[in-house]
Order: structure tokens, then sequence, then C-alpha cells
């Protein structure tokens, strides 16, 4: 027997046993006990035989077998895959059947413990009402739940002519039958409220449907309210939340703003620092081209001595000649002017003045000159000076 034989028998075999348990349950069902039967068997079939899962299983290894062979180029191929997918077929709608049949009869089985409990509580409570009926103090107070009642009479009657539909021969007359009795049983103790307390029950039952509507009203008027304070404060959030975004965006700019003003001084402080070190070596030039003219000057090739000029360890504003440390008196002007340009670090002005310090000088320098007989070079001395 080819693989294809075994398949179709596999396959056959699970569609006979369900076809013979679907018709089983589908057959007019009888009180709830006979109808928990059937649900029992249900789960026995579809959970402890694993059912469902044989028949995907199945359906998997038949659509395998149709992919993966070459049936078109075996005689009577063509038939036997039709055969396949028929069954196929076949498999899912039992499984579509299966699952109906289920809900159908938990359906059931719902409407039967209905049916029941409330057939037994509206029992027992026309019990009560026909005992009122043969006191002698009768008002409309001891019915004032007669309109609830008169909902479980219709649960009632729509419970019993749902299970009257789907059920045996049997059951369906003991069904009429029970449905008869409670509805006669009702219809005379509804005649009888209703004739004599009717107009005050109405009364009394339109008075209780307002209370209920102001309360339903003042409810949702709350709810209202709390959803309206809600959306206030989520409103406030919103805005605080808004704030404290701008406020950041703010904040950020400024302290980029910042950064940015820290970075030019910075840069400034730079600049200024080079500017500086410029002036100095421009300081250390001039002063280099003072001692050259200096060196040329008449003045220094006339004497072997040499002055100082600004001596620091001396008196401000004095000149000092080295060999004999006479001083010389310097102009106060011209000794203000150059501390000012060396505060500024002007380098052009700190020559000029030293230029007319040295002019000016030069009349005092000759009498002095005159007498010097030995010393040091003139850059050497004034070199010494300035570094000292």
């Amino acid at each position: 027997m080819g693989d294809h034989a075994l398949l179709e028998d596999s396959i056959q075999q699970l569609i006979f046993s369900a076809e013979t348990k679907l018709a089983d349950w589908n057959k007019s069902h009888g009180n709830l006990e006979s109808v928990q039967v059937l649900i029992r068997d249900y789960q026995e079939f579809c959970v402890k035989r694993n059912f469902k899962q044989r028949c995907e299983e199945m359906k998997t290894k038949c659509e395998q077998f149709l992919e993966t062979s070459s049936l078109n180029s075996v005689k009577g191929g063509q038939k036997i895959e039709e055969k396949l997918r028929g069954q196929l077929s076949d498999l899912s709608n039992i499984l579509v059947e299966m699952k109906s049949v289920d809900d159908m009869l938990n359906e059931v089985r719902g409407q039967w413990v209905t049916f029941n409990s409330k057939a037994e509580e509206l029992k027992a409570y026309m019990n009560r009402c026909l005992d009122i009926f043969k006191s002698a103090n009768i008002s409309a107070d001891l019915f004032h739940d007669f309109y609830h009642w008169a909902g479980v009479q219709s649960t009632v009657n729509e419970s019993g002519n749902f299970l009257i539909q789907g059920a045996d021969v049997k059951t369906k007359e003991k069904l009429e039958k029970q449905i008869l009795a409670i509805n006669s049983r009702w219809k005379g103790i509804a005649d009888f409220i209703n004739l004599n307390f009717g107009d005050e029950m109405k009364k009394r039952t339109a008075e209780k449907t307002r209370d209920d509507h102001a309360l339903l009203l003042n409810s949702t008027k709350n709810k209202f309210e709390q959803v309206n304070s809600r959306m206030a404060e989520y409103k406030r959030l919103s805005e605080s939340i808004s704030s404290f975004s701008a406020l950041n965006e703010k904040t950020k700019r400024q302290v980029i703003e910042q950064a940015k003003k820290l970075q030019q001084s910075s840069s400034a402080s730079s600049c200024r620092i080079a500017e500086r070190k410029r002036h100095r070596s421009g300081s250390r030039v001039g002063i280099s081209a003072i001692v050259e003219r200096l060196r040329n000057s008449s003045i220094s090739s006339s004497a072997n001595g040499l002055f100082a000029i600004f001596n620091p360890r001396g008196r401000p504003g004095s000149v000092v000649s080295p060999s004999s440390a006479k001083t010389f008196e310097l102009p106060v002007d011209l000794m203000q002017e150059l501390r000012s340009a060396v505060e500024r670090e002007d380098t052009a002005a700190q020559e000029r003045l030293f230029l007319e310090m040295i002019s000016r000088g030069e009349a005092q320098l000759q009498d002095e000159m005159v007498r010097l007989r030995s010393g040091s070079p003139v850059e050497d001395i004034i070199r010494s000076h300035l570094i000292s």
C-alpha cells in the first residue's frame, strides 16, 4: 500500500469517528443532567483522545505530501490528489462544526441553569403572595418588588422557550407544562395586585424612577466635574512644563552666550599677553638701539667710562657715574613720562625719553668724562644696570 493510501485511511478514520460523535451531540437534548453528560463526553473525546491535535497533525502531513509528491507523473495521480484535498476540506469542516457544537452545548447548559433557578425563585415569590392575599391587612408596601419579579417571570419564559426548541419530545412536553403552570399562577397574582394597588404602585414606581434618574444625573455630573478638574490639573501641568522648557531654553542660551564671552575674553587675554611679550621684546630691541647710538656718539668715543641711565639702586631721577659715584639730577618731567611709558609698555616713547635724557645731561657728562681715566665699556655698564 502506498503512502497516499495510508494517509487516506488515517484521515478517513478521523472523519468517521468525528461524524459519529457529532451525530450524538447534535441530537435533541433532554434535561440538564443529560446535557452535562454530553458535555463531559465532548471534553473526553477532544481532550483525552487529543482529537483536535490529531486532526491538525494529519492536515499538516497531508499538505506536505501534496507539496512534495509528484502525483501528476503517476497514473491516477490526479484523482488521488483530488481525494486527499477533499479529505482535507472535510477535516477543516469537522473542526469548525465541533467548535459550534461545543458552544451550543454550553449555551443549553446555561439556559437550563437559568430556567431552573429563576423558576424556583418565582414559585417561592408567588407562594408568598398567596399567603399575603389570605391576610386581613394588605397594602401596596407588601408588593414593592413586584416589578422585579415581573422581570424574573419574563426571564423564565425566555429560557423555557429556548430549551423547548432543542429538547426531545418528553423534555419539551414537561417544559411546556411547567411554563404554563407558572404563567397561569403569575397572571392571577398580577391581576389581583394591579387591580387593587396598580395606581399606587405605578406612582411609586414613577417616583423611584425619577429618584434613580436624579441619582444617575448627579453621579454623571460628579464624574464630569472630576474629569474637568483633572483636565484643569493637566492644563496647569502642561503650562508648567512649557514654562520650564522656555526657562530651560533661555538658560541654555545664556550659558552659551556666557561661554562665548569667556572664550572671547580668553582670546583677548591671550592677544594682550602676546602683545605684552612683543612690547617687552621691542623694549629690549629699543634699549639695544640706544646702546648702539651711545657707542657711536661723540660722548662715548671721547671717554673711557660710562654713566648709568636710571640707576635702580640709586635715587629715582638721578644719573650715577660708575667710577666716581657722583650723582646728577635729571628733569622730573622726563622721569614721570618715562615711568608712564614703562607702564604703558610704549617702546617708542621709552626710546625718545632716553635720548632726551641723554641730550639734556650731555653738558654735565662732558665735565665728568674729562676726569674719567678708566672704566668698563659703555654697553657692559648699561646692561649691568638694566639687568640689576
